[in-house]
């Protein structure tokens, strides 16, 4: 189960190639590595369930399909989204595979200029 946080223009489609890529090193099936999504901004979105994906076109059509939901992230409703719901039989889990949790989250940092200087010397910062 991949989390992840898009945020808007070039960079929504950097991580999108990057989710991409990622699983172009996975052979991705029913019967091989399933994958599922959920994006968390302001709020918690499931994007796939496992048992959604039947190959990486599949998988590719998902990600292109990631909403922006705006600012902010939700890191601890979307672990508890997964604990409560990502990894049930219903959803495509299967008991006899380990699940793993990669979490991508993204944010925006701000330029060195816009924080107050709090030392005589630059190199301090």
């Amino acid at each position: 189960m991949c989390h992840i946080t898009i945020l808007p223009n070039t960079i929504q489609l950097t991580v999108r190639r990057f989710i991409k890529s990622l699983a172009d090193y996975f052979e991705i099936g029913q019967d091989r590595v399933r994958i599922g999504l959920i994006s968390f901004n302001r709020k918690v979105t499931k994007i796939l369930q496992l048992s959604d994906v039947q190959n990486k076109a599949d998988l590719d059509a998902a990600v292109d399909s990631i909403p922006y939901n705006g600012k902010g992230t939700n890191t601890g409703r979307a672990l508890q989204e997964v604990v409560d719901n990502a990894f049930q039989k219903v959803n495509g889990d299967r008991a006899d595979v380990e699940n793993q949790v990669w979490a991508l989250k993204l944010i925006q940092s701000r330029p060195i200029n816009r924080y107050k200087k709090t030392s005589k010397n630059r190199n301090d910062l």
